[in-house]
């Protein structure tokens, strides 16, 4: 980062104190620290440009860009130069193009403790080395994508969402593998772009699609998708939101299917729009600790697990939350709240018993609700009016209403609530409770004819509420 020579005209003097100031804009936002060198042991081959020894470190002030090093080993300048170099540990994110520091002040002493005159001190030599830094990078950090859904042959499904924010960067390579299932579940695989967050896709992104074996990875050309959102403004930051939608195939009934980011770091690619050189180094979830421009944070159980059902399912079933999550604050003590609510709709010709219903909890903390009740409707007005009075079964994440005997008639629909107190002694919680994959369990009205919950039972999941008990008084 800087080398600087000491000489003293004198027999000898200690380096105790060096100040630097930044040359560039941005130094403490893009440097961890610095570190002062000194060649004490008079070997060229030694170290860092022969500095073998450490003699001190500081970080660079975030208002004044002052680096101010106090050196804490004994370091002598004679009238042959003493060698220091700087060097600097380059922050994980850099917002900047270059970095650089300047020597403005050193403080010496002679051999009896006294401080040398400032006027005693010159300083000569060429300018400050100004160090370019490449800061393009790409950012992709995975989005929830809907809960475990059902699909139909043929369907059409989202498996999984991502958001990508970039500099000076654009994206050309990504991987999916399946964490359940085959790849040869699905067809026609597609990403498409959403730049504006207003959910619905812009477009699909052109490039090649290749299914090898388990892994599922798409190369576009990077003026296609510059700037992660069909921006052709290089150097501009920007972010879009990319899905991942397939085509169910019609010879996978009862099987599930969740893609997942690869944890191969060839899987992903990234362009400098700038200067059209690849990006260099991949880290998944900050790990490891290595300087890298494309970054992965990612989390397996945000993308949808998809159960293939036949068609024309005799039983369809749909949660009526939202395609986005939503956030609810109530208080402690608060009554009645409707946890999750979905229809059930038995298909014409027969009528259908519903017996079990599971929900699952996505937080650890169910325990803050408390006197869990189903509720249905049982003269289709979409309005619920009697509940069921089995007492629910909690296991874990799980809750289970069981032997319910809720009948559906044919080509009719039943609408369900599920409700809940919170109980008034939590200062903070929250937890959402929701449909549990393959959660209905049922059977023909008529001969007792079990349904096959992964492939005769179709479940539309949506978002339910995020319900977030907060004490707001203190009082609990």
């Amino acid at each position: 980062m800087y080398d600087v020579n000491v000489t003293a005209t004198r027999p000898f003097a200690s380096v105790e104190e060096l100040v630097f100031v930044a040359t560039t804009a941005d130094l403490a936002q893009n440097t961890r620290g610095f570190t002062l060198w000194a060649d004490l042991n008079a070997d060229k081959r030694d170290g860092i440009k022969g500095c073998e020894t450490q003699v001190s470190y500081a970080s660079a002030d975030y208002e004044t860009g002052v680096v101010d090093f106090l050196v804490w080993e004994p370091v002598w300048a004679r009238q042959t130069p003493m060698h220091m170099v700087v060097t600097a540990d380059i922050n994980t994110y850099i917002s900047s193009d270059a970095a650089g520091i300047d020597l403005v002040w050193g403080f010496l002493e002679d051999v009896r403790g006294n401080p040398v005159p400032d006027n005693n001190v010159s300083y000569r030599g060429s300018s400050a080395v100004i160090h370019t830094l490449d800061s393009a990078f790409v950012n992709l950090s995975q989005d929830r994508a809907l809960p475990a859904q059902s699909a139909l042959p043929g369907e059409r499904v989202e498996l999984a969402k991502f958001n990508v924010y970039t500099k000076d960067a654009a994206l050309t390579s990504v991987e999916f593998v399946p964490e359940q299932g085959k790849l040869a579940y699905a067809e026609n695989y597609t990403l498409s772009v959403d730049t504006n967050y207003d959910n619905h896709e812009d477009f699909e992104v052109p490039g090649v699609v290749s299914v090898d074996g388990s892994k599922l990875n798409f190369n576009f050309s990077a003026n296609v998708n510059q700037g992660a959102g069909g921006s052709t403004s290089a150097g501009s930051e920007t972010s879009a939101r990319y899905a991942l939608t397939a085509e169910m195939v019609d010879n996978v009934i009862g099987e599930h299917l969740q893609l997942v980011l690869s944890d191969n770091a060839s899987g992903f690619g990234g362009v400098n729009t700038k200067t059209n050189k690849p990006l260099k180094g991949v880290i998944f979830n900050g790990n490891p600790t290595t300087p890298s421009q494309f970054r992965v944070w990612k989390d397996d159980s945000y993308s949808t697990v998809i159960t293939a059902v036949q068609p024309e399912p005799p039983l369809v079933v749909k949660e009526l939350g939202s395609m986005e999550p939503e956030y609810v604050y109530v208080a402690p003590g608060t009554q009645d709240m409707v946890m999750d609510s979905f229809t059930a709709y038995a298909a014409e010709g027969q009528d259908i018993t519903m017996n079990t219903v599971v929900f699952f909890a996505d937080t650890q903390s169910m325990g803050v609700f408390e006197n869990f009740v189903l509720w249905f409707d049982t003269n289709n007005d979409n309005e619920v009016d009697t509940f069921t009075t089995v007492e629910p079964r909690q296991e874990g994440s799980y809750l289970y209403f069981e032997n319910i005997e809720v009948l559906v008639g044919a080509g009719q629909s039943v609408r369900f609530d599920l409700q809940a107190d919170a109980i008034d002694t939590v200062q903070y919680s929250s937890c959402r409770v929701g449909l549990a994959q393959d959660g209905v369990f049922a059977e023909l009205a008529e001969d007792e004819t079990a349904l096959d919950p992964s492939g005769e039972v179709f479940i539309g999941h949506r978002w339910p509420k995020m319900f977030i008990v907060y004490n707001y008084d203190g009082r609990g």
